[in-house]
């Protein structure tokens, strides 16, 4: 069974056994119905935010969801060869879990190796288990950041932490850092469609389980998300419809979309979805050079709409601005039918409606979302 396989039917056990719907398990991890389905049937590599966001919903440790089900007979012993690893998509940092697999243990231990400049962020705050932490740097200098405190570890330095904030852990240096993770999870009351249950984790692993492209399967084939350099045929004309469509549904002087010369300036990062040979979506990363950055040119072939393309983009998106160090994602849309949809997906994944950034001026038709990250 390969990782996407065995992450896929680790998590639809937690959910079936914490008895949370899709749309529960989406509103309490702040990840859409959609994109956890994908992630169920195989048919998804998401980001380690995605992971952690899933694991705060449902309760355990990130760790849990790379393990097996617990199981009576299972071995106390791990041998590197046991070991599972994988690496995030969007970061190219590796862990590998070092816990026996599928032993009743409180504890999970994990190692994980960041590249020279990358950085990793959770923002699930609330979770639904107390989750205790201990980091020990193994080799180089890590920058870990807990919410609003910033700590610098090295080599042999060990912090120990409650994850009820945010926390990012990053590498500034030229070379790889490793350092261990430890975690365990306590019981808490969580929401469930409105109402108030248990999660049933107790002092015990709650566990079933996770290049630089991400995947989605769908029934008809892979779907492969990439970086583009606008220089296909099919590209640019999904872009000549997503600006028609612009014009088509705003009043004059009201369309912002990048043409293609704006989408080729230097602070601008385009990502294509392909189903084969196929275009299936599109969407852009814009730097705006104050630690924010700006969605752009969001787009689904009328071919592949309703099939979690926006939301896999999307996600894409956000990955990156993370990686990058973003501090804030804004975009600015239209009102009216044609919008809701992109709307709808935006609120889902958590933007917020807000103030005018940049060079826009708020009117009466156009809108304003942000995400912090």
């Amino acid at each position: 069974m390969d990782m996407d396989a065995q992450l896929a039917a680790r998590l639809r056990a937690l959910r079936t056994a914490a008895g949370l719907t899709l749309e529960a398990l989406a509103e309490s991890a702040g990840v859409s119905r959609s994109m956890i389905s994908l992630i169920e049937r195989g048919e998804s590599s998401p980001t380690a935010n995605v992971l952690d966001r899933l694991a705060a919903g449902l309760g355990v440790t990130m760790a849990s969801l790379f393990d097996r089900n617990p199981k009576a007979e299972a071995s106390p012993l791990a041998r590197r060869a046991d070991q599972l690893s994988w690496t995030d998509p969007e970061t190219g940092y590796v862990r590998r879990n070092l816990s026996p697999p599928g032993f009743p243990s409180p504890i999970d231990l994990v190692e994980v190796v960041l590249p020279a400049g990358a950085r990793v962020a959770y923002d699930s705050a609330a979770r639904a288990a107390v989750v205790h932490q201990q980091v020990f740097v193994l080799d180089g200098a890590l920058e870990l950041r807990l919410g609003d405190e910033v700590h610098q570890l090295s080599a042999g330095d060990c912090l120990a932490m409650l994850l009820d904030r945010p926390i990012a852990f990053r590498n500034r240096s030229a070379a790889p850092i490793r350092y261990l993770v430890a975690l365990t999870a306590a019981e808490r009351m969580i929401p469930k469609s409105g109402n108030r249950f248990s999660a049933q984790i107790s002092q015990t692993k709650g566990r079933v389980a996770p290049h630089t492209s991400m995947k989605i399967g769908k029934d008809a084939g892979m779907l492969v998300i990439r970086e583009d350099d606008l220089s296909g045929d099919a590209t640019r004309a999904l872009l000549a419809l997503h600006l028609s469509g612009m014009h088509q549904n705003s009043p004059p002087g009201h369309v912002f979309a990048l043409d293609l010369s704006g989408l080729q300036a230097a602070n601008v990062t385009i990502w294509t979805a392909w189903d084969g040979d196929a275009i299936a979506g599109i969407g852009a990363l814009k730097d705006l050079g104050d630690g924010t950055a700006e969605v752009k040119s969001m787009r689904t072939h009328p071919a592949h709409l309703r099939k979690g393309v926006g939301a896999a983009v999307l996600e894409r998106i956000i990955g990156v601005a993370r990686a990058r160090g973003v501090r804030r994602l804004s975009l600015e849309t239209g009102r009216g039918p044609a919008f809701e949809p992109a709307l709808a997906l935006y609120r889902r994944r958590g933007f917020k409606d807000g103030e005018a950034f940049g060079d826009y001026v708020q009117s009466g038709f156009n809108q304003f979302l942000h995400m912090d990250l």
